[in-house]
């Protein structure tokens, strides 16, 4: 095991010219209160409205949806980088609704399927144009960042 020995000042032990530079390094840290309306700016943006937040004991956030979840992962995706951890956490939520929908298990029952055959097949068909969109959708903003990083 290994002993590290610090030695520690008051504020008014260091000679002025240490002072100065504390003074220099340190005197933006919480000066400014109004840091998280960028927050909140961001998160309507998307689609998200924050209820309440506590970044110090509970280190919570709830949030309510102004859209549909998946709405709101696509905004993610076209919002925020790829190295953000909201982008990774919307591309994995749109993965996995993607296959929940692709593997879900259809209705066996044939009474049930000769009774809605009609509208099941419009949903199924609304179903794969809208999983169609989501691809398209998803390689015009592949598209629109290679060429807006491209530009930069």
């Amino acid at each position: 095991m290994k002993t590290i020995e610090i030695k520690l000042y008051k504020f008014d032990e260091l000679p002025l010219n240490i002072q100065q530079k504390v003074i220099q390094r340190y005197s933006e840290i919480n000066l400014h209160d109004d840091w998280h309306y960028s927050v909140y700016d961001d998160a309507k943006n998307v689609g998200i409205k924050i209820t309440g937040f506590d970044i110090d004991r509970g280190s919570y956030c709830d949030i309510s949806a102004i859209y549909d979840w998946e709405n709101i992962a696509d905004r993610i995706i076209f919002e925020h980088g790829q190295g953000a951890d909201t982008y990774k956490l919307a591309e994995h939520f749109l993965n996995e609704r993607d296959e929940i929908i692709d593997n879900a298990k259809r209705d066996e029952r044939p009474w049930v399927l000769l009774e809605n055959k009609p509208r099941i097949a419009e949903t199924e068909r609304n179903i794969k144009e809208l999983q169609n969109k989501i691809k398209a959708n998803k390689k015009t903003i592949q598209q629109l960042k290679r060429r807006h990083t491209v530009k930069r």
